[in-house]
């Protein structure tokens, strides 16, 4: 018996699958113009809802 211990030779492994990079959408250089109805658009930390609903589902899911 060898006191070497149970480690694989390098290279002996299934190869890892390589996992695709998701695609990100390119964000909006410009800044969006305000409506002229002054209903305006709610902004929270750079980002820009168009209700109050999607202001708080927002807080919801990524700042809970």
């Amino acid at each position: 018996m060898s006191n070497t211990p149970n480690v694989p030779p390098p290279g002996s492994g299934n190869p890892k699958p390589e996992i695709p990079k998701p695609k990100v959408k390119p964000k909006n250089v410009a800044p969006l113009p305000k409506p002229l109805s002054g209903g305006g658009s709610l902004e929270y930390m750079g980002f820009q809802f168009s209700s109050e609903k999607d202001l708080e589902t927002f807080r919801a899911k990524f700042l809970a």
